[in-house]
């Protein structure tokens, strides 16, 4: 029979027996044993895989052993002064080892009363013999962590043995490998005969940090910016990148507050193909701005995100709690804001769909939990929501009610609106995150701010009872996205990823924490690159030259616009439109005859036959009167074409 032990954190030991008739529909199984232990807050528990008698407990402050049979406690360790035990594992049936939260392992043999083939199992002597300890694992550096590390026990075959390692991981992204040593019996004998203060030391076969892989690579990994300042000075850190597509521009805020506008292409043509340590002069042209007396955190260009904005605006925050806005051309100091009391960590903007006067705000979240829209045309706050406790981890829209929705850690939402400046309510609670949800369903739905925080079930009968098919659409696909997981905290716009997808080159900035600087990665889209080129060198060509390619009819292109030819626009959208009328009617009738076996189909057919012989004399007029007249055509000719093929478009319809 198999076995499942399960301790609480209360230290009470569970013990179920399988017997292997269990089935999915059959009765609760209930624990055949229970048993208090000292063991409060234990964070492991593994079984001997030797020999499955015996069970380790790891707690913060001390590890022991049982008997599985009983659950009698056969020895303890307390950790030493400062360490916390995190872990361990059974090396033999003999030999365990552990390890603490301050990166070293402890590797212990087992008393005789620990072991199941010993005769004196379960029979503590006199003389109490403690577990003993003959090796540590030490850590590569003594560098005090910032959090625990992760260990990992590892066992693999190598050359027909068992080669056990240990495996540790820290805050730092340092990796460290241990082949933990085989001492024989008879070794670690004349070991408890030695009397030292400490265990010998066992120092990592391996050990590497992605810091070490990129400080041993010569020439270092360039910059995007490495080449605008000189090699005896290093550059400050960049904390912040924007990369605008439309104008092939990319935008770097760094370290000391200034931020750089260089041409992307060419900084990458320089970076990469040839790099700081080649020192080429006068590359590339570039832009500074200064306004900010810190760190720049987020960088803005609002009109990529919807062409409202004014094409010429960037928007950048920083550390210095401010938030400037540039004209991105003269490379002017617009304005700048001053409504936060905590660095500006993220810039945004609200959806398309909001009043007319929020259309021309940005959204900034600070560290002080405060919130603003920021009128790029008034130049002003007209909303400061700063009553959040907790720190801000969602910001939603609710447009159709003039609603700004900004989530905090806690589960606390709180409602704002956006003309008025007033805090609508807080919800917390379930209410909350139903508030949340309801937020990232599709805004062109009419709804109440009660209807949309209904169940999507409910939402979904209300639609059916309205006979709305856009709110039945959405509660549908708001219950699609409860099933499927968490919702995402911004729907991008589909138009983004359009654009997106029509650049030849994108420059992502990424960072591992607030406080790195920041890396860049370059996305080329094949495709779009070679469709750039092709309508490039396709606008330097002549019609005539790409016809004689092959690439265009130029010839039967003049002949369509000799038709539509009209000194009157009004005219000549008549003529265009009653020629698309006709070809439906002549279409549709055509459809019909071949449906129905009508015994005048023959003189129908015959009479669209003429109907179709008078719309070409027609259009041969027209054409014959545009080369004649050429834009000087009148209204009154137009007029007189559009009157004259009115009969058939009767008489289509009379049929």
């Amino acid at each position: 029979d198999d076995v499942v032990l399960a301790l609480t954190t209360a230290g009470t030991v569970k013990v179920w027996t399988l017997t292997g008739k269990e089935t999915k529909g059959s009765e609760p199984l209930f624990e055949n044993e229970s048993k208090e232990l000292r063991a409060l807050n234990a964070l492991f528990m593994t079984c001997c895989i030797y020999n499955q008698r015996i069970v380790l407990i790891v707690c913060s402050k001390y590890w022991q052993i049982y008997d599985a049979g009983d659950f009698s406690l056969l020895t303890s360790v307390v950790s030493r002064r400062g360490d916390r035990w995190l872990g361990g594992d059974f090396l033999t049936n003999d030999r365990v080892i552990l390890w603490s939260d301050s990166g070293h392992a402890f590797v212990y043999q087992l008393p005789a009363n620990c072991n199941v083939d010993s005769k004196d199992f379960h029979n503590r002597g006199a003389d109490g013999e403690e577990p003993f300890l003959y090796c540590m694992l030490s850590p590569p550096s003594s560098r005090i962590l910032e959090c625990p590390p992760a260990f990992q026990y590892v066992v693999v075959p190598s050359r027909g043995q068992l080669q056990k390692y240990l495996l540790r991981g820290d805050c730092d992204g340092r990796l460290a490998l241990w082949v933990i040593p085989e001492v024989p019996n008879k070794d670690l004998a004349q070991i408890k005969q030695e009397t030292f203060e400490a265990p010998p030391e066992v120092k990592p076969v391996y050990s590497l940090s992605l810091q070490d892989a990129w400080d041993a690579k010569q020439p270092p990994p360039p910059g995007i910016l490495d080449q605008l300042e000189k090699l005896e000075s290093p550059a400050p850190a960049l904390t912040a990148t924007i990369y605008l597509p439309q104008q092939g521009r990319l935008v770097c805020g760094r370290e000391d507050g200034h931020i750089f506008i260089v041409p992307a292409t060419h900084t990458v043509m320089l970076q990469v193909f040839h790099g700081r340590h080649q020192s080429i002069e006068g590359w590339p042209p570039h832009q500074v701005l200064y306004g900010h007396t810190g760190r720049v955190t987020c960088l803005l260009y609002p009109h990529h995100a919807h062409s409202r904005y004014d094409v010429n605006h960037l928007v950048s925050g920083g550390v210095d709690f401010s938030v400037c806005l540039w004209d991105l051309f003269s490379g002017a100091l617009l304005h700048r804001f001053c409504v936060h009391a905590g660095e500006v960590t993220q810039l945004l903007v609200p959806p398309h769909n909001c009043s007319t006067r929020v259309q021309q705000c940005i959204c900034s979240v600070a560290s002080d939990h405060s919130v603003t829209l920021l009128s790029l045309k008034e130049r002003k706050c007209i909303l400061l929501a700063s009553r959040h406790i907790f720190p801000i981890t969602a910001i939603k829209w609710r447009p159709l009610d003039d609603f700004m929705v900004v989530g905090c850690s806690d589960g606390t939402v709180y409602i704002w609106q956006m003309e008025s400046g007033h805090l609508d309510r807080v919800i917390h609670g379930m209410n909350a995150e139903e508030t949340l949800s309801a937020c990232d369903e599709n805004a062109n739905v009419s709804m109440s701010s009660e209807g949309g925080m209904a169940n999507p079930a409910i939402h979904f009968f209300r639609g059916l009872r309205h006979r709305n098919l856009a709110a039945i659409r959405h509660a549908a696909q708001r219950g699609l996205d409860k099933l499927q997981g968490p919702v995402q905290s911004s729907i991008p716009d589909s138009v983004d990823f359009e654009r997106m997808r029509g650049c030849p080159l994108m420059i992502q900035g990424l960072k591992t924490n607030p406080q790195d600087a920041d890396a860049h990665v370059l996305f080329f889209d094949i495709e779009a690159l070679i469709i750039q080129l092709l309508s490039e060198e396709y606008r330097l060509m002549s019609p005539n030259t790409m016809e004689s390619h092959g690439l265009i009819q130029q010839a039967e292109y003049m002949k369509v616009l000799a038709l539509t030819q009209s000194g009157s626009p009004d005219a000549q959208h008549k003529i265009v439109d009653f020629l698309g009328r006709v070809k439906d009617k002549a279409e549709n009738m055509e459809k019909r005859l071949k449906e129905k076996d009508m015994p005048t189909a023959v003189d129908i057919q015959g009479f669209l036959a003429k109907v179709k012989e008078g719309a070409e004399s027609v259009q041969q007029k027209i054409q014959a009167k545009a080369e004649s007249l050429g834009r000087r055509g009148s209204q009154g000719d137009g007029d007189a074409a559009v009157k004259g093929c009115t009969s058939c478009r009767l008489s289509l319809s009379e049929i």
